[in-house]
């Protein structure tokens, strides 16, 4: 199987001149030859020419120009949570939101709704804890979702309850030419797996212009209802998914709602099947398991394998929802 283009470029050559320049320039923001299985959950990956956190928006606005105007190929990226990186990691740089400043805000817009703000690198589970302790309904569909708040905006992470896009009111975007721009929801497409923005008439690319900040448009409820329904949601997600183990979440896109990836993997018995620590999760048939020590070659021979499986008994061809970086062989 040949994994889809990263941000990673096979080309770029980190000299001893642009290291000496960004040590110079952002001493406290990057290392170099940076392990990626350090920051995936899978615990899979080579290392990445340029591991850059930056602290602030004012940083970040400064490393990504230098980026830019060094020719360095850049990846923005959050808690790594839905990425497999190969062996030969990413040439080029991947730029961490985590360490970005920032606390969540809420504030009453009319009787019984609230707008709740909250940074890109903020865990999920933070924004959706905070929902809870405030009495706000709008989040349950992301319950247990791991993850960043801008990585779930991005890529609109949802459950069968549905998605974040269903709550989300605005975005602040890091535009290229270091303008922070507010879009709303009339600029907001929610895909599945996807969120398109529309500046006027143009699409805006998230992968070089990063979620900064949310918002989030919620309603008033029962504190202790809204708790013991979110009990349960988490109880069930606890029994029905492999929690707590090195994983990427679901493998794959949905073909359709009627028609989830999970069961039709499940229907072909290859629940437990694996390539060296990689196993297909006997818990659910959509997820990936690393058991150990799993290289991302393992992982992509399992995807090929239930590619052509799916394919060869259904017609369907399963796509990918993880973000697959690097070069493989």
């Amino acid at each position: 199987m040949k994994p889809k283009k990263g941000r990673s470029d096979k080309k770029f050559q980190l000299s001893p001149d642009i290291r000496k320049r960004l040590t110079k320039r952002f001493p406290d923001t990057m290392v170099f030859d940076e392990p990626m299985s350090r920051h995936t959950s899978f615990r899979i990956g080579g290392p990445a020419d340029i591991w850059a956190a930056p602290k602030t928006v004012d940083d970040l606005k400064r490393l990504l120009a230098n980026f830019t105007g060094m020719e360095i190929p850049f990846m923005v990226i959050g808690k790594g949570t839905n990425l497999l990186v190969s062996e030969s990691g990413i040439r080029g740089a991947a730029v961490s939101l985590s360490r970005l400043s920032g606390v969540i805000e809420k504030r009453d817009i009319g009787p019984g709704l609230a707008i709740v703000a909250a940074p890109s690198g903020m865990r999920l589970a933070s924004l959706c804890s905070f929902a809870l302790s405030e009495g706000l309904a709008g989040m349950n569909q992301v319950l247990g979702v791991p993850g960043s708040v801008g990585g779930a905006v991005r890529m609109n992470a949802g459950t069968n309850l549905g998605d974040i896009g269903m709550a989300t009111d605005s975005v602040d975007v890091l535009l290229p030419g270091g303008d922070l721009k507010t879009f709303d929801r009339r600029s907001i497409r929610p895909g599945y797996r996807r969120l398109d923005i529309i500046d006027g008439d143009r699409p805006i690319r998230l992968d070089r212009s990063p979620v900064i900040r949310a918002r989030f448009r919620l309603a008033s409820g029962d504190r202790d209802a809204l708790r013991a329904l979110a009990r349960g949601i988490v109880l069930k997600r606890k029994a029905s998914q492999p929690l707590g183990v090195r994983s990427a979440g679901c493998i794959f896109r949905n073909p359709s709602s009627d028609q989830p990836a999970g069961r039709l993997i499940d229907q072909l018995g290859l629940k437990g099947k694996s390539f060296g620590d990689a196993q297909i999760s006997t818990v659910h048939a959509n997820f990936i398991v690393n058991r150990g020590d799993a290289s991302a070659s393992d992982i992509l021979k399992l995807i090929g394998m239930v590619k052509e499986a799916v394919y060869n008994a259904f017609g369907i061809t399963l796509e990918t929802e993880v973000q697959i970086v690097g070069e493989t062989s």
